[in-house]
């Protein structure tokens, strides 16, 4: 009779237990988790759209989301079903690829997450749930489980590594658990391999106060001057080679697989400075664009452009003038650049040697070309619990006065990870 007494109570403490974790149905937990997600749109100065992401409320007008989203937007339109808000940028932690952007009104039907789960508290092999808007698909939801925990050099909490399918836009919103707790933050993946994706803690929403100061504190001082803002004279003696609308077409291939087409294109010059765009043919709406310096001067890389599926285009002083007096084996050291090992999430800083090869004949789908080759090598770049290492190789055809073929080549020093990118020139095409 004891014995049955100590079983009843032993079968409701076990009843209890199951309850205070009882794990939900995957339509049950989107039923919770989904009204905290929003999609993130991001446009350039002219208005014009040119990426999104994904995002999560955790409060009635602050939104979480990937820096790598919006830490380079001009304009940040948060949208859930066919409400739209603008937003400003509030926080910034690119370290973490963590930023908090602040609605100008609430979403009426939108509700914070409250419920978070600790780094700590997350184990491998535990079921979760990927919520956000993959390829600007709003409301989808996909299943997976942890599949390790990853220790970051000098950051408390481990990266969560899962299986859970995630695609471009996928970045910033929410991995749940299986009672539609807040784990974590999607950030990326590796685009060359199954289902090798990863979230960074829930941990750090809570420290991005204390990291970053607050954007929106305070009157920002005022650049007008006489009711005009101040921007500097364009320079002179702008370059005779190059001209706006001048446009470069390339063949992007991952390995031996084609993966699309990019088109570089100048869409302003401001004396020896070169306003280019890129955009990529297999992601309608992509756009970036950045300010190039014109001329061969090996002292930094421009700023490296992201393509979706983490794909990057890394190039060195691309517009180099065609009189420039190449010379085989001259070499430079310590020339800082950034590169994206992570599959495109994060950019890291590395510094790298380059010299010049010589000049050989290279042909690419545009031709043949007399070209300069230039390489680089950059060693001890840190990210994901790795080191990594690059090696870029670039031709310079003055013939056409850029770059005819670039390849990054980038693998772990275990040799446990690589990436081989090239870019061939397709075509060109002179402004008029």
């Amino acid at each position: 009779m004891r014995l049955l007494h100590l079983l009843v109570i032993n079968a409701c403490l076990s009843m209890l237990h199951s309850a205070s974790g009882f794990a939900l149905e995957a339509n049950e937990i989107f039923k919770l988790a989904d009204p905290s997600v929003v999609v993130v749109h991001v446009s350039d100065r002219q208005g014009k759209e040119y990426g999104l992401g994904s995002g999560i409320i955790i409060g009635a007008r602050d939104v979480i989301t990937s820096c790598h989203v919006v830490e380079n937007a001009a304009g940040i339109a948060v949208k859930q079903g066919s409400v739209q808000r603008s937003a400003k940028l509030r926080y910034l932690d690119a370290a973490r690829d963590l930023c908090q952007v602040q609605l100008d009104d609430e979403f009426s039907n939108g509700r914070a997450v409250t419920a978070f789960v600790m780094s700590r508290d997350v184990e491998v092999g535990q079921t979760v749930f990927a919520i956000g808007s993959p390829r600007g698909l709003e409301h989808s939801i996909s299943r997976g489980i942890v599949s390790g925990l990853r220790e970051m050099k000098e950051e408390a909490g481990s990266l969560i590594q899962t299986d859970a399918p995630i695609s471009p836009g996928s970045s910033g919103g929410g991995l749940f658990d299986s009672q539609g707790r807040l784990i974590g933050i999607v950030t990326f993946q590796f685009k060359d391999a199954q289902n090798l994706n990863f979230a960074i803690p829930a941990d750090w929403i809570g420290e991005l106060a204390t990291r970053n100061r607050d954007r929106l504190v305070g009157v920002p001082r005022s650049t007008a001057v006489d009711g005009k803002s101040e921007r500097p004279a364009a320079e002179v003696g702008a370059p005779e080679f190059l001209h706006a609308g001048d446009f470069w077409k390339y063949r992007v291939t991952f390995g031996r697989r084609e993966v699309g087409t990019i088109k570089v294109q100048i869409i302003e010059m401001r004396g020896k400075v070169a306003r280019e765009r890129v955009t990529y043919d297999q992601s309608k709406g992509y756009m970036r664009e950045r300010d190039i310096e014109v001329g061969f001067n090996p002292t930094k890389f421009p700023p490296v452009v992201v393509l979706p599926g983490g794909y990057q285009l890394t190039d060195l002083s691309p517009y180099a003038d065609p009189e420039t007096p190449f010379k085989a084996g001259q070499k430079w050291r310590d020339v800082a650049g950034e590169f994206a090992p992570q599959g495109g999430s994060n950019t890291k800083s590395a510094n790298s040697v380059v010299w010049i090869a010589g000049m050989e004949s290279v042909r690419v789908p545009a031709g043949e070309f007399k070209a300069w080759k230039i390489e680089t090598t950059s060693e001890s770049i840190y990210a994901v619990n790795h080191f990594f290492e690059a090696k870029c190789t670039y031709w310079y055809a003055p013939e056409v006065k850029r770059t005819v073929k670039m390849n990054l080549y980038m693998k772990t020093q275990t040799d446990a990870y690589s990436s081989n990118e090239t870019y061939e020139l397709v075509s060109f095409e002179q402004g008029k």
